[in-house]
């Protein structure tokens, strides 16, 4: 009798699942183009995530089945938005690593804007994507180069473009893993399912998509360093993260603030071999290129004319600099100031900071670099994640109720979702949040066991 009761208690928890998902799938085919919709299933996730030892047995599957739905939904979204990317491309950033690639296979100076023009003919560029990118060359330094040079092999952009998503789809399953590995891994499959929810919830997930940008391996060389963040080996996968985004050199200051020399000296010595390497694959007169037509300058300049970005630099000598002044000089003596005592905040807190509580210090450290670095962009905010599960993952432990942790999850959703220039307030938001529980009445001395419950 007993197990005639187990045997309909599974299927009615199956039925339940099911039925979910499908009216989810409904429900979600309407909603999930409007992103500010998308926080609606995020809190229901959150909060049955939390109280998921409470429920009955019918809401846990449904709980289930409301969790693939989305996985599905916003998956197949980003499947949409690359079948569009490739039936119909669009300018900017793809197109400039393709060019880039092409350059680089050819054997040219991908540094020289005329082998740019010379390649960039047969997609008959706008005059704005030729100011931006044409006639300045590949923007990042030579070693970058490794990451985009597979895609200069295919002679069709758009076969080029089929094999970047490829590699970023499996990117991102990467990602997905590693993230519920280092924060939610007690919590077995429910914890990869909310994992990749919230990634595939995110909207700047959408958006490194859109733009065929590369924030996802940037997120997956975070990743791998905060793995081996007590091995001296994390300094290959914050080399190798440096050279996919730059934004990443500020994490160098956990290695000199905890004297990790070792591990400092292994990001010199895998700079060194990688520099070493696209010196032999792209000859040493490119390389030199780079610092002798001072590329990166050149790059510094155009995003100071055109004021993109979501950064602090941005903000001063852009948005705030009609409402203040016009003095440009003061913008930017305000931003160095701000920059400085934010860094120098940070710095502190992780002098402070015991090994036990390095997660919360590197954590820190993240919206740190991507507010002072001066081109970050609003998909970059991929890379929040960590810190986003590192507090929901210890959300029992802090000093707010575990309400609070939803709360600054879905704020700091909310802001990209509804505006992406509100991403350096995401960004800011998550720094001040993260600085606030960096105290010894906050965390407890000992690295607790996760409650995932």
């Amino acid at each position: 009798m007993e197990d005639n009761n187990v045997k309909q208690s599974s299927y009615a928890q199956i039925v339940a699942g099911l039925g979910v998902l499908i009216l989810s799938l409904v429900v979600l085919y309407f909603t999930a183009p409007h992103w500010y919709l998308s926080l609606a299933p995020l809190i229901i996730l959150l909060v049955a995530f939390h109280y998921h030892n409470k429920l009955g047995k019918l809401w846990q599957g449904a709980i289930v089945g409301l969790t693939i739905a989305v996985i599905i939904t916003y998956a197949l979204q980003d499947i949409a938005r690359m079948q569009s990317n490739v039936s119909q491309i669009y300018e900017w950033d793809f197109m400039g690593f393709w060019i880039g690639g092409r350059a680089a296979v050819q054997g040219v100076n991908f540094y020289q804007a005329e082998q740019y023009h010379r390649i960039a003919q047969v997609l008959s560029p706008s005059v704005a994507f030729t100011h931006e990118i044409i006639d300045i060359g590949f923007w990042y330094p030579p070693p970058s180069m490794l990451l985009f040079a597979p895609l200069g092999w295919f002679d069709n952009i758009q076969t080029a473009y089929v094999f970047w998503y490829a590699f970023n789809s499996v990117v991102i399953v990467l990602d997905i893993v590693l993230l519920w590995k280092l924060f939610l891994g007690e919590s077995g499959l429910r914890g990869l399912g909310l994992v990749a929810a919230m990634l595939l919830l995110l909207h700047p997930t959408l958006a490194t998509i859109g733009f065929g940008q590369t924030a996802f391996v940037a997120l997956l060389m975070l990743l791998l360093f905060w793995q081996d963040r007590l091995r001296p080996r994390s300094g290959i996968w914050l080399t190798i993260g440096i050279f996919v985004k730059p934004f990443l050199a500020f994490l160098l200051i956990y290695f000199v603030v905890k004297r990790k020399w070792r591990a400092l000296l292994t990001t010199f010595a895998s700079a060194v071999v990688i520099s070493l390497i696209s010196i032999v694959l792209f000859s040493p007169s490119t390389f030199l290129t780079y610092f002798q037509a001072n590329q990166a300058s050149k790059v510094s300049s155009f995003v100071d004319t055109t004021g993109q970005g979501q950064s602090l630099q941005h903000f001063f000598e852009y948005s705030l600099q009609g409402s203040i002044g016009s003095n440009p000089s003061l913008m930017r003596i305000l931003f160095y100031v701000s920059a400085a005592v934010m860094i120098a905040i940070s710095a502190w807190v992780l002098f402070q900071a015991d090994e036990s509580r390095l997660d919360w210090k590197i954590a820190l450290l993240v919206p740190l670099s991507l507010a002072v670095y001066p081109n970050t962009g609003e998909h970059y905010a991929v890379v929040l994640l960590p810190g986003l599960l590192l507090f929901w993952a210890h959300r029992n432990e802090l000093p707010v109720p575990p309400w609070g942790a939803i709360m600054f999850i879905i704020v700091e959703y909310a802001l990209v979702s509804v505006n992406a220039d509100l991403s350096l307030l995401m960004m800011l938001l998550n720094w001040l949040v993260l600085l606030l529980v960096q105290t010894p009445i906050t965390l407890p001395e000992s690295q607790p066991k996760l409650d995932t419950a």
